[in-house]
């Protein structure tokens, strides 16, 4: 079940966000090796990390359930490429095929792992947290989901850090971002 809701977030002002965004497009573009790929994005919330995909060259359709949130990304980035599926959704209907699905931070939001079998592509690039990496990710691919998926890749994006709110008042932990690379068996 998606349960995303919005959130005060700083995604192109935090230096800390920046660095993220930009290190995810770079593993991206590196990992499929060019642009002339397609990816599809769930959950691409606001498009922070859409934009960049797509002025990278990649071909990129961004799906966002949450109303405001897809709002938010139309009004960024236009209405073509944009639908409102979930990733439970787009697992149950396939009828997005791509090089790549690229799973960015939504694992908190799913309810089942699982999900990830029924989506139409052979490659997921996903990242999280390192602490949910280890205690949820990597158990599940090594466990059930092992038949189905082998882990590729793994690198670490950009490490944890404290990030600003408000400028010299205010600040808050940032967990850190590990990307995995999972090819279907």
């Amino acid at each position: 079940m998606w349960r995303c809701r919005p959130i005060p977030g700083a995604l192109d002002t935090s230096a800390y966000e920046r660095e993220r965004v930009a290190a995810t497009t770079r593993w991206v573009r590196e990992t499929l090796g060019g642009t002339d790929f397609t990816v599809v994005e769930p959950g691409a919330c606001e498009g922070a990390l859409t934009a960049p995909l797509r002025a990278s060259g990649l071909t990129v359709t961004a799906t966002e359930p949450h109303d405001e949130f897809r709002r938010r990304l139309s009004g960024r980035l236009g209405t073509t490429g944009l639908t409102a599926d979930t990733l439970e959704e787009l697992a149950s209907k396939r009828h997005f095929p791509a090089d790549a699905y690229l799973l960015a931070e939504i694992f908190y939001y799913i309810d089942d792992i699982s999900v990830v079998d029924g989506l139409p592509t052979d490659l997921l690039l996903i990242t999280s947290s390192p602490e949910f990496i280890e205690s949820s990710l990597l158990p599940w691919f090594s466990g059930p989901g092992k038949g189905k998926w082998r882990l590729t890749g793994r690198r670490t994006l950009v490490p944890p850090r404290m990030d600003f709110l408000v400028e010299g008042v205010a600040y808050q932990r940032k967990r850190g971002s590990v990307g995995l690379v999972c090819r279907r068996n």
